[in-house]
């Protein structure tokens, strides 16, 4: 059964340099992108989520969350044919 990656754009985060390599570059902000995966082909789809809800959750950390419509996880999966159906915690399965 062959699988098949592939990569979401959820955005992009402004940070403080220092919070990627602890003390370098302090005080220079710098943007990085942020990914999720979806594996396909196997008997569901499966996702690694590794991004984050909302540029208001990433306002709480000090950051700048610049994530768009088009970057929401619901949309990126749609983009894929995987409708939304419900959320599973992390670490469990879906049955």
């Amino acid at each position: 059964m062959p699988l098949e990656i592939k990569i979401l754009d959820y955005g992009d985060i402004e940070l403080e340099s220092s919070f990627l390599v602890l003390g370098h570059n302090c005080g220079r902000t710098r943007r990085v992108l942020t990914l999720g995966f979806l594996i396909l082909g196997g008997p569901y789809p499966v996702l690694v989520d590794t991004g984050y809800r909302s540029n208001q959750i990433m306002e709480t950390l000090g950051m700048r969350g610049l994530q768009f419509h088009e970057n929401m996880i619901e949309n990126q999966l749609a983009r894929h044919g995987v409708p939304r159906t419900r959320s599973c915690p992390a670490g469990s399965r879906a049955t």
